[in-house]
């Protein structure tokens, strides 16, 4: 009796490392699920941003050929919320697929596996880097929210604060795919790499 229950106690202790290791699977999955829907919501919106921002800036055109009534504040609303969503939102989903500018002229001839280590330090950099911009956007923001920043448009009073939030939250999420992509580096650098990837990838999430 003893001796099975010896024997269930070490099975149970040899197998809390593996149980461990699929818990924390899970859990990464799971984040980088979510930093993957949170970026493409992100770009859907500055996507459907650039389509207004085009109806817009032709009907402001239209009206004003035909009819000399321009629309009221039509730069300033491009300008403050069009451009920014357009600009901004769309951070995580490049950093997710690695569609950032690389400049590899120092780095082509290298094998795959010394790559993927420029690639981590590489992510490390942009993850430090966004994750700062993204605290201090977002103080800014806090703050031109406490004082209801707002753009005098002739007619009415544009408010710009809800702008400020816009640009936290797209360096928030870039922060974010940017850790994604580093644990994947780390992991292909430790665990082994997918076959198909040669290096040029650049750690891309699918």
């Amino acid at each position: 009796m003893k001796s099975c229950c010896a024997s269930t106690s070490t099975a149970r202790s040899a197998s809390d490392p593996e149980l461990q290791e699929i818990g924390m699977n899970t859990i990464g999955k799971a984040f980088a699920s979510a930093v993957r829907i949170a970026s493409a919501i992100a770009f859907a919106v500055a996507g459907a941003c650039m389509v207004a921002m085009m109806v817009h800036i032709f009907l402001d055109v239209l009206l004003r050929g035909l009819f000399n009534k321009p629309l009221t504040g039509t730069l300033e609303i491009v300008s403050s919320y069009y451009m920014v969503a357009v600009s901004f939102l769309p951070l995580a989903a490049l950093e997710l697929s690695r569609d950032m500018v690389f400049v590899e002229v120092f780095t082509a001839r290298m094998s795959a596996s010394r790559r993927r280590v420029m690639d981590a330090f590489a992510r490390l950099l942009a993850f430090g880097a966004m994750g700062l911009i993204a605290v201090s956007a977002a103080k800014y923001a806090w703050k031109q929210t406490l004082r209801g920043e707002f753009m005098d448009v002739v007619f009415f009073d544009l408010l710009i604060w809800p702008t400020r939030w816009i640009a936290a939250t797209g360096f928030a999420f870039a922060a974010l795919a940017a850790l994604v992509v580093l644990v994947r580096t780390l992991r292909d650098r430790l665990v082994g790499p997918d076959p198909q990837d040669d290096g040029t990838r650049h750690g891309a999430i699918d």
